[in-house]
């Protein structure tokens, strides 16, 4: 993860624990947060703000805000006061052991969500040319995080390459070939199914059930060119 897809993640993890603390959906809080200059501050203050307790980041962000109501949107952004454990950031639970849970339900699934919309926004902010805070914001907007945001939909499967895709998150229309394909983000479970003696046609059916529609004939050009074991 890059040190953008850090600062990203961060952004998305503090918009998840804020929906979650106040009731409310993780649409309404990024513009919430961007009405405020609530992403910004965070993004600007990443190194100081990744590591404070989830409790003391939700705290400085209401203060921020409170700030901000009491005094206007043009004044001065307070910078943050460390206080609290080391115990907030994404990146910072995976190297501590990971406290991912073992069963994905309505209540806990916001914490697969950060990773998913740094990768997804970093695609969006490359292939759109915007900035990479203007592509999170995008991503929030979109039907893909609305439906990421219910555990029922199963998009949590997905990795970012595979939501870009599935979600139209592309501005253009993914293009066959080389490089270019949309079959690509489905690579690893193509190839196993065809290891698994599927035919080509039977895994464009399996594709459908992703929303990606292909020919058996796709398919086939697809392996050729990628099954080098």
């Amino acid at each position: 993860m890059t040190e953008s897809e850090k600062k990203l993640a961060f952004v998305s993890f503090c918009i998840e624990e804020y929906k979650t603390l106040h009731g409310m959906d993780g649409r309404s809080v990024a513009d919430l947060f961007e009405k405020y200059g609530v992403t910004d501050y965070l993004l600007e203050h990443y190194s100081v703000l990744h590591s404070f307790s989830r409790e003391a980041i939700l705290n400085d962000i209401d203060q921020f805000m409170n700030v901000r109501d009491e005094e206007g949107p043009q004044t001065d952004r307070p910078g943050p006061v460390p206080h609290g454990e080391s115990v907030v950031s994404p990146e910072i639970r995976r190297k501590r052991g990971g406290t991912m849970p073992a069963q994905i339900t309505q209540e806990n699934v916001r914490l697969l969500i950060p990773g998913k919309a740094a990768g997804v926004a970093a695609l969006m902010s490359e292939k759109r040319s915007i900035s990479p805070k203007a592509a999170l914001l995008a991503f929030y907007r979109s039907k893909t995080y609305r439906e990421l945001e219910r555990e029922s939909s199963k998009y949590w499967h997905y990795s970012p390459e595979q939501l870009y895709v599935v979600g139209g998150l592309s501005r253009h229309a993914v293009k066959h070939g080389p490089g270019r394909s949309v079959l690509l983000p489905f690579r690893k479970e193509i190839l196993f199914l065809w290891r698994k003696r599927k035919s080509a046609r039977t895994i464009a059916e399996e594709l459908t059930k992703h929303g990606i529609q292909t020919t058996p004939q796709n398919v086939w050009k697809f392996i050729k060119r990628h099954d080098v074991g």
